[in-house]
């Protein structure tokens, strides 16, 4: 029985060897997944760009636009009784 578990302790050891030795991924197919995730990320940079000048856009499109509201005069029941007498005259 002894001499069962150390012919599968050394079996276990050679295989582990032969597992460790073997590379998991062959060249070409690392550099065709770090190229995906190079692309990937320059997509990604790209899409960011865009959402800044987008929000940029819009920043400005709210800033002329708050602009207008600013512009405008709201009535109130005064300035409305004001504005009554003064077309009554």
């Amino acid at each position: 029985m002894l001499v069962e578990l150390t012919d599968k302790a050394i079996s276990g050891s050679k295989k582990s060897e032969e597992m460790i030795s073997k590379p998991v991924l062959s060249t070409t197919q690392f550099v065709e997944n770090v190229t995906k995730l190079k692309n990937y990320f320059d997509q990604i940079d790209d899409f960011k760009q865009q959402i800044v000048l987008e929000a940029k856009e819009e920043r400005k499109l709210f800033e002329e636009a708050s602009k207008n509201l600013d512009g405008l005069k709201v009535m109130n029941k005064k300035t409305q009784e004001e504005f009554a007498w003064e077309l009554s005259k």
